[in-house]
């Protein structure tokens, strides 16, 4: 049976973040808001967890999840090296929308690899988010709130409907206005390439690239 909690839109309320990190603990899944788009997460070094996700999603294998850092210290315990562009790119926009991908240092979960061997990370703009991290002492797995190739929803009824009996705990923060996921950099290329536009512009992330 899922579990449904409900948090004031843009409330830090602890005790349900500790709730939630108890759950991503003991290897369940959890529906959140984040500060772009409703996730579904799980430890991400729980390879089980991270199966059962893709399987909820009905999502490819080909298509690895992101995943949530709650400071630059973690990220950097996860990846095999940073360039110095990519510690401006850090600097200038996280916490905040910006995926960035990197080779990993670790050994993580097969489907949060992509094929050419990347990993993506961000720290959110988001203190319920960071909380639940901070408190699991990982990061977590950070996939859009839907069903594989159908449009993400913001509507938190909707999102029931589909995801309740089959994610552990909900968290429902409300309906989100605005649905537009991460901006994703792959700083592994020469020069770094935006992959995916999301809320941060494409013209943004160039300036900084070609300064």
């Amino acid at each position: 049976m899922t579990k449904v909690l409900t948090l004031e839109r843009g409330g830090n309320d602890f005790e349900i973040a500790r709730e939630a990190a108890r759950w991503i603990q003991e290897g369940g899944i959890i529906l959140y808001p984040t500060d772009t788009i409703y996730g579904i997460g799980c430890d991400a070094f729980n390879e089980k967890a991270v199966e059962k996700i893709f399987k909820i999603k009905e999502r490819s294998a080909s298509n690895p999840a992101l995943m949530l850092a709650s400071s630059a210290a973690m990220v950097q315990s996860l990846v095999a090296e940073m360039s110095p562009l990519a510690i401006q790119l850090m600097k200038i926009f996280w916490p905040g929308p910006l995926t960035l991908l990197f080779k990993p240092k670790k050994i993580m979960p097969r489907l949060l690899i992509s094929e050419d061997n990347k990993i993506g990370i961000r720290i959110p703009d988001h203190q319920f988010c960071l909380f639940i991290i901070e408190q699991c002492n990982t990061p977590i797995v950070s996939t859009s709130a839907n069903l594989s190739g159908i449009q993400t929803s913001g509507k938190i009824s909707e999102l029931k409907k589909i995801f309740f009996g089959k994610v552990d705990l909900i968290i429902d923060s409300g309906d989100l206005e605005n649905v537009t996921p991460s901006t994703i950099v792959d700083v592994t290329a020469e020069p770094p390439a935006v992959v995916r536009e999301g809320v941060i512009k494409k013209e943004e992330i160039d300036l900084i690239i070609n300064l």
